[in-house]
């Protein structure tokens, strides 16, 4: 994506008069820009997000790198070819542009997913416990469409209540139920 966003956004600047300088000139500005893309997206860790619950962080991640990467690349791009082959106007078209090609299949990932709707019939549950467990119980939760149980909340230790949706029940209004398979795990418990 990032190597398609330079050569289009010159495009969109000069028409099609873009390869009037010939297309060695700008393989190479695309190239030099792909790399420090590559390399500011590995950094910001821009990789990590999971396409089908992405939001509005992570489209503020998105523009940060595209916006540090174009700000790495033009000092780059002076020293190596003096940036004869970019016109001035051109990186705030490719910004534009490469935000909308790096958040747009995020956010058609997110709209094809659709919103997840919780079963009516399903038990609403607080999740007890922290860490790999917690969070391994609630991607099992969430995995499975058919569960019978819906994590609400996770109690923390600082307040001694939930805030979760419309639910809000304090630690001492639950009845705690154990998952027979590990004692120290987290454990589900009903609001009473």
């Amino acid at each position: 994506m990032a190597a398609m966003s330079l050569p289009l956004a010159i495009y969109l600047r000069r028409g099609d008069d873009a390869l009037e300088q010939g297309s060695g000139p700008l393989v190479r500005e695309a190239l030099l820009f792909a790399a420090v893309a590559g390399v500011v997206f590995l950094a910001l860790r821009l990789y990590r997000g999971i396409w089908r619950h992405a939001t509005a962080t992570d489209l503020v991640a998105v523009t940060r790198a595209a916006f540090l990467a174009l700000l790495l690349y033009l000092p780059a791009s002076f020293v190596v070819g003096r940036l004869t082959a970019v016109p001035r106007s051109v990186p705030v078209i490719q910004l534009l542009l490469l935000v909308a090609m790096l958040g747009g299949p995020r956010l058609g990932a997110r709209l094809w997913a659709g919103p997840r709707r919780p079963d009516a019939k399903a038990e609403p549950v607080l999740v007890v416990g922290s860490g790999e467990g917690a969070a391994a119980l609630l991607r099992a939760l969430s995995a499975l469409p058919a569960s019978p149980f819906r994590a609400q909340g996770i109690p923390t230790p600082a307040s001694g209540a939930v805030r979760s949706g419309t639910c809000r029940c304090s630690a001492r209004s639950m009845t705690s139920r154990r998952s027979s398979a590990s004692s120290s795990g987290p454990t589900a418990g009903r609001c009473a």
